[in-house]
Order: structure tokens, then sequence, then C-alpha cells
């Protein structure tokens, strides 16, 4: 797994699975301040990072799986971390463990209808 450095000077930072490509992007609308991201796939948004003052002691990141289709759960699809590298780690991990690769085409054609005008 290839993790780039100093991130956080970054707009955008990456994460390499195999074999999905995560990417950060900091948030433009956000609540949560400065530390807020969206985590693609693809261009795609899968799920969302960010710091918040109101996690579990010392475990200040949450992570969330946002991907899903309407009508499906994902049990436990969040976590908190102490730091942003390890609830990206954390995502890649719960997106390996629901095994989300056979849904990931689903959930893009059913957004794109979604959105469509």
């Amino acid at each position: 797994m290839q993790q780039v450095t100093s991130c956080a000077k970054r707009r955008s930072c990456v994460m390499n699975t195999n074999p999905y490509h995560f990417e950060l992007r900091r948030r433009k609308i956000t609540c949560f301040g400065y530390d807020d991201y969206d985590v693609l796939c693809n261009e795609r948004e899968v799920g969302r990072v960010f710091s918040t003052a109101i996690a579990p002691h010392q475990r200040a990141w949450m992570w969330t799986i946002t991907a899903c289709l309407p009508g499906a759960t994902i049990r436990n699809g969040y976590g908190y971390e102490p730091d942003r590298d390890a609830a990206m780690r954390a995502f890649a991990r719960g997106w390996e463990q629901y095994d989300l690769g056979h849904l990931y085409d689903a959930y893009a054609n059913w957004f794109r209808e979604v959105r469509s005008p």
C-alpha cells in the first residue's frame, strides 16, 4: 500500500489499494472545518474522512463509507481513528471487508440516474 506524505499541504491526497484507487479531496462546503475530505474511487464519491471534536478520546478522525444502494445497509461502515492516515487505512479495510467492489458499478449507475435531469 502506497502512502503520500505531507498530504495536508495539498488539495488532494492519494492512497493506493488494490484493486481500488482511493483519493482524498478536500470538501469545498463543510461543517467540520479544514480537515474534511471526500473519499473518491475513480472520481466517484464513495466515502468521507474528517476530523471532529465529538469523537471518542484520542480518535479525532472519523471515516465512513457512503457508497450504498437504496435499501442496502452497510453495518459498521464507519469508525474513528487517531489520525487521517489511520482513518484511510481503516476505510480501505472496511471497503475490502464488505466486498463492495461488486456493488461499485451498480452504485455508479444508480448515482448517474439520480443525478441526470
